[in-house]
């Protein structure tokens, strides 16, 4: 199949994990803590910060806080002889901001993203991965948008730590 570059400006071959859920269902949380896994435990590097300058102590203050913003940045791993890019960002709000950060990620090995339930995103995703591969996960929790009970956002929390470990182990596995 022939490689295209879409009406966004971008190669329609694309390897995506798109993490989706409605307005605060607790995808950024869940893919801050996706981001402070794979350099923790699994030994990427960011190679470039894409918005804001943030580093790894800057991402565990953070979750220790559980205050969260979008990050974007390109991650790096040598595996064997090649190095290995993942495009991350916790933004997934509007088809532009995808266009625009996938742009700025450059070519990279997988692009992990969020992907609000909208049909612009959902285009997007569909339209860069044509002739690559997308893999959709739906994020499993109830709304942080209403006053919980104490116990439930112990349990949201808790939810978010467990998708965050299945997603690193994911791309793992398709990097």
């Amino acid at each position: 199949m022939e490689n295209i570059i879409g009406k966004n400006g971008i190669s329609n071959d694309l390897r995506v994990i798109a993490l989706s859920g409605k307005k605060e269902s607790g995808k950024t949380p869940t893919l801050v803590l996706t981001l402070i896994k794979l350099i923790t435990l699994h030994g990427f590097e960011i190679e470039q910060c894409l918005y804001n300058q943030f580093c790894i102590n800057d991402l565990m203050a953070a979750a220790a806080k559980y205050v969260f913003s979008d990050y974007s940045c390109v991650l790096k791993k040598q595996v064997g002889d090649s190095v290995k890019r993942i495009g991350f960002t916790t933004m997934g709000d509007s088809e532009r901001c995808l266009t625009d950060v996938f742009k700025m990620f450059g070519k990279c090995d997988l692009y992990v993203c969020a992907m609000h339930k909208r049909p612009g995103t959902e285009r997007f995703i569909d339209e860069v991965t044509k002739n690559g591969k997308a893999y959709k996960y739906g994020r499993f929790s109830f709304s942080t948008n209403v006053d919980l009970k104490q116990e439930e956002v112990s349990e949201q929390r808790i939810l978010n730590d467990l998708q965050s470990n299945y997603l690193a182990v994911s791309i793992m596995n398709k990097i």
